[in-house]
């Protein structure tokens, strides 16, 4: 930040020391963006700790429970930042974001202590909280395991959330029971059994005639919830390739057109919902400032001059833009050019930008002869007609020119097959800023050829008319050395259709129409013959009219095929500018692993190997909510969103401990009267858990959707969380009761 003032002061300064019409100001300064998101960071990390505090005083309204409350959680915040300091944590704002949801874990955590104290005197609660806690972390640590790329930032992200928890923990364990003997003299010995109410009497009655209702059904439950979270059948393919009974059955027109429509939505649930509404729209999203870029594109052999002409009339159309801060135009050549837009604060994050943009759109139109493309803000635009960069790209490499062209080609015979691909490009740009042209391709019929002369003496037939070469030597002129350019005689007046209508007279006198062995094409050529490491490069790429996932197969299955059919010292390898599938099967992969850890972690504090199956249960359900939350209110999901996956997996199963717990500790008694008590007497700190979460969550909704990461990781956790309630409260119960009795 020094140095940006530093380099504000410099401007500053040479900007008075300039001649009069010249000015100096800064193009590009994140400082600021920086700036006003730390500002954002702070103000929700307050309004996150003013709601929460609030909340505790109106559920509490004693002063001694408070006190021993917003204490201890005092306490653990200044042992975070001391361990954060220790261990080397950066503060940056992923770990100021991190300690704000950290805030809600810790309170939740020192409410569970708390309210067991109050009924109980003891701290053999503190075992459950243990598990809870570990299962969050096991969820947070799934983070490490992703790719370097994605751990970047959400690393330190995670270890401050972990190095708050552990420290609540602590302060759970031996500050709040002390502080609480202290405060609590006359009432810290023994546990003691407090009157029921008959309000209590009822409740518990309706509560257990309803979960024992449920657990009569307990079958049309779980297929209830099944139907509800749904299964992958949408996902089946329409063909299935050499399996002729799955074509005949599902693959059969009776069932994708009449039966497939009904299957799809009734066992498809939650899930379809998400997954065609809502991932198969997803992407990865970056926080920067708000920016409209408008790019120009003219056809190769264009002149910068030319390229100049045609952005001054945009500059100008911008000048009278009110709310714009500046904007700074790059000719970069004959072909290309871009402004880049930014906004004055006031206006950044109002309509302006996109109503500009709209504006640009319909402006571009009456531009004629450039292709415009307005971008930036909202969903791309672009009224370019095929030069966009294709949907799939393979890079090809060889040490024969020739024989890799060759290859090109053979690999785009196969990727025709399919039905979804029109066309393929075997010679495709290498990168964004190349330019390709189009150029006129001559294709020779040499069988038809041989049946009437030489190759070679059609080949020179066809030169005396159309060859053209580079200087083959200069002359000085005025002491300049000067390039000669030989060309045949009659060549301007040959043209490409004397190519396809005329004929060619041979050596011999003999006439041949063009028509019967010549054929001409337009096709996309570069400019550039690419190497590398003594390789020769060729790209080849196509478009797949339909799902990603699916071309996404498909070329790799073509590429597995011609690997092992390229000659040695070639090679063909998919380029990276597409979804990764496979890495997104791996992250969500993880999801399995952090099972595993719940499990594990479960199983110990049990000493069972059945009950921690029903805690992994809540983990699902809980999705459900996650999934109903972005499909309804069609939020867009971004990174943020798979971080909700993994924070719910942590977060849903600590209720779920903390009954299973109590009902182990109940020795006495009816054992399906047991698991009522044990959940209606933890119904109480798991409300107020859940509640604190959503509530040290809603400062980052306040931004929209347009905030990038933090929206979705809180709009999917709250709404996970929700719907975890009914899981907690009447489906884990129904899966703990034994057969229902009398």
């Amino acid at each position: 930040m020094q140095l940006a003032n530093k380099v504000k002061a410099a401007v500053a300064v040479a900007g008075r020391q300039l001649p009069p019409g010249f000015e100096v100001i800064r193009d590009y300064d994140d400082t600021t963006f920086l700036v006003k998101e730390l500002n954002k960071i702070y103000y929700r990390a307050g309004l996150s700790i003013l709601i929460l505090t609030l909340f505790i005083f109106l559920i509490y309204r004693h002063f001694r429970h408070l006190t021993v409350l917003l204490l201890g959680i005092a306490v653990t915040l200044c042992l975070t930042l001391l361990a954060a300091w220790l261990l080397g944590v950066n503060i940056h704002l992923y770990t100021i974001a991190g300690m704000t949801i950290a805030f809600g874990l810790i309170v939740d955590n020192a409410i569970v202590m708390l309210d067991h104290l109050s009924l109980h005197k003891n701290r053999k609660i503190f075992l459950a909280l243990l598990a809870a806690t570990g299962t969050t972390m096991a969820a947070l640590s799934v983070i490490y395991f992703l790719p370097a790329a994605d751990r970047q930032n959400l690393s330190e992200f995670a270890s401050i959330i972990i190095i708050a928890l552990v420290m609540s923990l602590a302060v759970a364990l031996w500050f709040t029971p002390a502080l609480y003997a202290l405060l609590f003299r006359q009432n810290n010995q023994g546990g003691g059994h407090r009157p029921v109410s008959r309000t209590t009497v009822t409740i518990f009655a309706r509560y257990y005639g309803l979960i024992r209702l449920l657990g009569k059904h307990r079958k049309t439950v779980g297929l209830a919830l099944v139907l509800v979270f749904g299964t992958p059948v949408f996902l089946l393919p329409a063909k299935w390739e050499g399996h002729e009974w799955y074509n005949t059955t599902v693959g059969s027109d009776l069932y994708q057109e009449d039966i497939r429509p009904v299957t799809d939505k009734w066992l498809g649930g939650t899930l379809r919902l998400f997954v065609r509404n809502v991932f198969e729209k997803s992407g990865y999203r970056t926080n920067e400032q708000t920016r409209l870029y408008v790019h120009a594109h003219l056809p190769f052999g264009h002149t910068l001059e030319q390229m100049n002409k045609a952005i001054v009339k945009v500059e100008q159309y911008l000048k009278g833009i009110t709310g714009i801060e500046k904007f700074v135009t790059s000719v970069y050549s004959g072909q290309d050019a871009m402004v880049v837009i930014t906004f004055k604060e006031a206006y950044e994050n109002g309509a302006l930008p996109y109503q500009l943009k709209a504006r640009l759109i319909a402006r571009s139109l009456d531009w004629g002869g450039v292709e415009w493309s307005v971008y930036g803000v909202g969903r791309g635009f672009s009224n370019s007609t095929g030069t966009s960069l294709p949907s799939y790209r393979v890079v090809m490499k060889g040490y024969n020119y020739d024989e890799l062209a060759r290859q090109a080609t053979i690999l785009a015979g196969k990727l025709l097959k399919h039905k979804r691909i029109q066309k393929v490009n075997t010679n495709e740009r290498l990168t964004w800023g190349e330019q390709s042209s189009t150029q006129v391709v001559l294709d020779l019929d040499l069988e038809r050829i041989s049946q009437v002369a030489s190759t070679r003496t059609v080949a020179s037939a066809i030169q005396q008319n159309t060859w053209r070469t580079t200087p083959a030597t200069a002359i000085t002129i005025q002491n300049k050395l000067m390039p000669v350019l030989i060309k045949n005689h009659g060549a301007e007046n040959f043209s490409t259709h004397d190519l396809t209508g005329g004929s060619l007279w041979l050596n011999d006198s003999t006439q041949l129409a063009y028509a019967t062995f010549v054929n001409l094409h337009k096709e996309q050529t570069m400019n550039a013959i690419h190497k590398e490491n003594r390789q020769y490069i060729r790209v080849v790429g196509f478009d797949y009219y339909g799902s990603s996932k699916f071309g996404s197969k498909y070329l790799t299955e073509v590429l597995k095929q011609t690997a092992s059919e390229l000659p040695m010292g070639y090679e063909a390898k998919r380029s990276g500018w597409q979804w990764d599938w496979q890495k997104t099967k791996r992250n969500y992969g993880l999801l399995l692993i952090l099972a595993i850890g719940i499990y594990f972690i479960c199983s110990i504090l049990f000493e069972s190997f059945r009950q921690p199956l029903y805690i992994i249960g809540m983990v699902p359900l809980s999705f459900i909510g996650l999934f109903i939350t972005f499909a309804v209110f069609d939020f867009y999901f971004d990174q943020g969103g798979y971080a909700a996956f993994i924070l719910l997996g942590g977060l849903t199963v600590n209720a779920a401990i903390f009954i299973v717990y109590d009902l182990n500790n109940l020795k006495k008694g009816n054992y399906n009267r047991n698991v009522a008590k044990a959940v209606l007497g933890k119904a109480k700190p798991i409300l107020l858990t859940v509640a604190s979460t959503c509530f040290g969550l809603t400062p980052f909704l306040l931004e929209g959707q347009n905030e990038i990461f933090w929206f979705s990781l809180a709009a999917g956790t709250i709404g996970g969380l929700l719907v975890s309630l009914v899981a907690v409260f009447l489906v884990l119960p129904v899966w703990l009761m034994k057969k229902a009795t009398p």
